[in-house]
C-alpha cells in the first residue's frame, strides 16, 4: 500500500477540536506520529474493552445455560444496611465507574 495524504480540519472554536489542536501543537512528535499513536492507543483500548465484554457475555451465557450453578451465592437473610454512610467508601466505589 502506498502512502496517502489525509486532510484534517480542526476548528479552534470547538472545545474538542481545540484540545486536539493544542495537543498536536505542543507534542514532540510530528502531527502524523501523534495521530498514529493516538489511533493505535484507541484501537488497543477498544480491543481490551471488547475482550472484557466477551468474557462477561460468555460468563452470563454459561450461568444461564446451567454450566455453572448459583449454589455459591450466599444463603440466609440479607444483612441490614447501616444507618450511617461511609462517605469515603461511597466515593471509592463511585470512582470505579468514572474510569
Amino acid at each position: 500500500m502506498r502512502a496517502r495524504k489525509i486532510y484534517l480540519y480542526l476548528n479552534p472554536e470547538n472545545p474538542l477540536h481545540k484540545s486536539v489542536l493544542d495537543y498536536l501543537m505542543g507534542s514532540n512528535l510530528s502531527t502524523t506520529e501523534a495521530i498514529v499513536a493516538a489511533v493505535n492507543a484507541y484501537q488497543q483500548g477498544k480491543q481490551s474493552e471488547n475482550a472484557l465484554i466477551e468474557v462477561v457475555r460468555q460468563t452470563i451465557k454459561e450461568c444461564f445455560s446451567g454450566q455453572k450453578t448459583l449454589a455459591a451465592l450466599p444463603t440466609g437473610s440479607p444483612q441490614p444496611v447501616p444507618e450511617e454512610v461511609n462517605e469515603e467508601a461511597v466515593a471509592d466505589f463511585l470512582s470505579f465507574f468514572k474510569q
